[in-house]
């Protein structure tokens, strides 16, 4: 897990980094504030090569931190 800080989480927020090599990231953001509408993007392929896809709104006190298992393979 790494800790982050920037435009998109000016509180920080906490990133599960497993599987990365590159741990950096520069570009734009794909944003969502429920998991169902990531998981339609991603099935739907309406994302461009190059973004990151963020589910926001997805902290430890507010839905116990579920994991994506439906989006992340896809």
């Amino acid at each position: 897990m790494v800790g982050l800080k920037g435009n998109l989480a000016p509180e920080g927020a906490i990133v599960k980094v497993a599987g990365m090599s590159n741990l950096k990231f520069t570009g734009p953001a794909r944003c969502f504030d429920r998991e169902e509408d990531a998981f339609e993007s991603v099935q739907k392929k309406t994302y461009k090569e190059g973004e990151v896809i963020v589910s926001a709104m997805r902290a430890a006190r507010r839905s116990g931190m579920r994991e994506m298992l439906s989006t992340t393979p896809r």
